[in-house]
């Protein structure tokens, strides 16, 4: 808290509940610095665990996760990004994601890929069994 403002307090309220409020702050503002941290150590072990941008193949899908909980994308090497199909109501659209380590200072929702997916195999995704032709079939036609 800044000085003038905690002067502004004491003449508002007095010393005692000035200084209460100072403390409560205080204390808060140690309690974001160590959340800030550990959120920082956090994005530090996605960059670990994610495949680097230079091993991403184009067209092909990977299993990863973003913030928002999603677990397929495929990458888009012409845009230098993934491509998502997310659901808003239960309605379809795509968004265009960038990898992780390109958005970790900047605070957007990127996607971290973990690993490449066979085409060939099906994939239990939010409870259901899906194609990934059908997916990629999905992709092509909301992307006209």
């Amino acid at each position: 808290m800044k000085e003038e403002h905690y002067k502004i307090l004491v003449n508002k309220i007095g010393v005692e509940k000035a200084n209460v409020i100072k403390e409560k702050m205080e204390r808060d503002k140690i309690e974001q610095v160590k959340e800030n941290n550990m959120q920082k150590e956090k994005e530090k072990k996605y960059l670990e665990v994610a495949l680097p941008k230079d091993q991403l193949e184009d067209q092909v899908y990977y299993l990863g996760f973003r913030f928002r909980g999603h677990g397929l994308a495929q990458w888009d090497e012409k845009i230098g990004k993934f491509l998502v199909i997310a659901y808003e109501f239960q309605n379809p659209h795509v968004e265009r994601l960038e990898h992780f380590a390109d958005v970790i200072d900047k605070g957007f929702d990127g996607f971290v890929p973990l690993e490449k997916i066979d085409k060939n195999k099906f994939y239990g995704i939010r409870d259901k069994r899906l194609d990934l032709d059908k997916i990629e079939e999905e992709v092509k036609r909301l992307k006209k």
